[in-house]
């Protein structure tokens, strides 16, 4: 597991059961060259969490995690 999947394994203190998936690709907005997009996947019936960085990966930090949590895209 990447370093930012395991962040949002700490920071949303997930169950067994449920998933985190990262993943990089083109981006989507003007300007961006790629992003990355953090799916947690539930353990029971509720719907799929989506948090989408206008980054790479590699350039994610902890606060940037800690910000789209508490407001959102990043």
């Amino acid at each position: 597991m990447s370093e930012l999947g395991r962040w949002v394994r700490e920071e949303l203190d997930l169950a067994e059961g449920e998933t985190v998936t990262v993943v990089e690709q083109a981006g989507t907005h003007a300007g961006c060259a790629f992003e990355t997009v953090v799916t947690v996947g539930p353990s029971g019936d509720e719907e799929s969490f989506v948090v989408t960085f206008h980054k790479p990966v590699a350039e994610i930090e902890r606060m940037d995690l800690l910000a789209a949590l508490a407001f959102g895209e990043h």
